[in-house]
């Protein structure tokens, strides 16, 4: 399946001598500046909003739980859109998706607002990374709005909680 290409080529991602996947160069270090974004708005957040410490500390089994939630859902968003799921179907089972991420994994005001920024920051950046004129980074293979698909700030959204588990365990 495939719902986007990325330029150049990608190259492979090799754990332990396996191929996991391939991507392109740019895109591990995007994802890790996000990562680092999204754990410090946790942190920051927690503590201007007063998380409950309890709220704070999830185990190492939730975590990974969260981690793995999440990653279903960015793989089954590809899945599906290029087995021809309605853009309005795909939108409402990822959005009931990342509300259950959340309430699952976070359930705090703190995961809300970083939810919320995440998939509002996140298709921005998407947005701009594939209309600026001056490169050729990728494109999405059947865009509904601005370049993109209309339905993946539901896959930022769930992104945000998974990161706020592991932000929130180290």
């Amino acid at each position: 399946f495939r719902s986007a290409y990325h330029s150049p080529a990608p190259v492979p991602i090799v754990l332990a001598g396996v191929k996991l996947f391939s991507t392109a160069i740019w895109v591990p270090p995007l994802f890790g500046v996000a990562g680092l974004l999204i754990g410090t708005l946790y942190w920051l957040l927690d503590d201007y909003l007063e998380t409950p410490l309890s709220k704070r500390s999830p185990s190492t089994t939730q975590t990974l739980a969260a981690v793995v939630f999440f990653a279903a859902n960015y793989v089954c968003s590809g899945f599906l859109s290029s087995s021809g799921w309605g853009v309005g179907a795909l939108a409402f089972l990822l959005a009931t998706w990342a509300a259950l991420e959340w309430r699952i994994f976070d359930d705090t005001a703190t995961g809300l607002i970083v939810g919320a920024l995440t998939a509002v920051g996140g298709t921005l950046i998407e947005v701009f990374l594939i209309n600026a004129p001056w490169w050729d980074l990728y494109a999405y293979t059947q865009a509904d709005a601005f370049g993109v698909d209309s339905w993946i700030p539901w896959v930022y959204f769930c992104g945000a909680p998974a990161v706020g588990c592991v932000s929130r365990l180290i």
